[in-house]
């Protein structure tokens, strides 16, 4: 019972390791993300969410790396326990094996990649062989060294130096998520933003007041822009609105939305025009906004962006036909 309270004590701890690693490690990459980013400096409310996304994600990272390692340590200890004979030597013998078999892994997928010929080809499988005979011989040199090394005094010193360590570990794992949650403050409780989006097909940036136009062709868009952000580099993704537009909705380029450079394609019978839609498998602004609560609509007049070519995704009415 005692062993078994011990196990699972020093098991915790290690989790609780892997937890602190990991959102350090990802409290230092949110920090770098922000730190990088003009626009994250500027709001402030996706400056914080960049760093509790970070951290929170590498923080349960940390944890599945540490149980995966609880595990993989109790699998190899139970079946060296059949071969080396008692459980002291069965948990150095693991202990010894894990971060080799990350060395050998690592290193049978370059050795395979880059200078053997190929997976079936007898200089590959005598090649392999002979890294698995290199690494069982390492992990054999290295079990007898610490087996020589190992006396039941230094053991229970050992063991006394490791008893508060997941005290330690805990007590520091609170104090770096409450900092964390100190730095990354929610927002104030307020009534949810709307989000209005306009586009304008085909608008020259230097017909606009707001970028120097002397005429008066733009007085709201020329207010909205001395009221808000105004960007002087903004680039089109492509040169015509369907793969523009469905880029801005997805996030993700042509190449990866399947949107073409070409309006029309021909199809598989000759002279046979095929138009290409936006997959449904796509997820799209509206779609998140959708999931997040928001009600969701599109008006305009614009052939290449209707129903059925696949812009419709998210929304709750989608009216691309207007007349009037």
């Amino acid at each position: 019972m005692e062993r078994l309270v011990a196990a699972v004590r020093y098991s915790t701890g290690f989790a609780v390791l892997g937890a602190l690693i990991g959102a350090g490690t990802g409290l230092v990459l949110g920090l770098r993300d922000v730190a990088s980013n003009e626009y994250t400096r500027q709001a402030p409310q996706l400056a914080r969410w960049t760093v509790i996304d970070r951290t929170s994600e590498a923080m349960w990272q940390g944890v599945l790396i540490a149980l995966t390692f609880i595990a993989v340590f109790v699998l190899l200890s139970t079946l060296l326990r059949l071969f080396l004979g008692n459980w002291r030597r069965a948990c150095t013998g693991a202990a010894i094996a894990i971060p080799l078999l990350g060395a050998y892994l690592i290193a049978a997928w370059w050795i395979n990649r880059a200078l053997l010929p190929g997976a079936l080809s007898p200089i590959s499988i005598a090649g392999n062989i002979v890294l698995a005979l290199l690494a069982f011989a390492a992990w054999y040199a290295l079990l007898r060294w610490a087996s020589s090394r190992t006396g039941a005094g230094s053991e229970i010193r050992t063991i006394a130096l490791l008893r508060p360590a997941p005290l330690i570990v805990m007590l520091l794992a609170i104090v770096a998520v409450q900092s964390a949650h100190v730095f990354a403050k929610p927002a104030a409780a307020q009534d949810a933003t709307n989000v209005l989006l306009i586009v304008v097909d085909a608008l020259r940036p230097d017909r606009l007041g707001a970028y120097g136009y002397t005429r008066q062709t733009s007085p709201n868009l020329d207010r909205l822009a001395a009221d808000g952000w105004q960007f002087m580099n903004a680039l089109s993704i492509a040169p015509w609105t369907k793969p523009s537009i469905a880029s801005l909705m997805t996030g993700l380029s042509p190449r990866q939305h399947g949107i073409s450079s070409a309006g029309w394609n021909l199809g598989g019978h000759e002279k046979a025009a095929a138009v290409s839609a936006l997959p449904r498998s796509l997820l799209t602004l509206p779609e998140i906004l959708a999931n997040a609560g928001y009600r969701t609509a599109a008006f305009g007049e614009n052939h290449h962006l209707i129903a059925k070519l696949g812009f419709d995704q998210g929304f709750e009415v989608h009216d691309m036909a207007m007349t009037d």
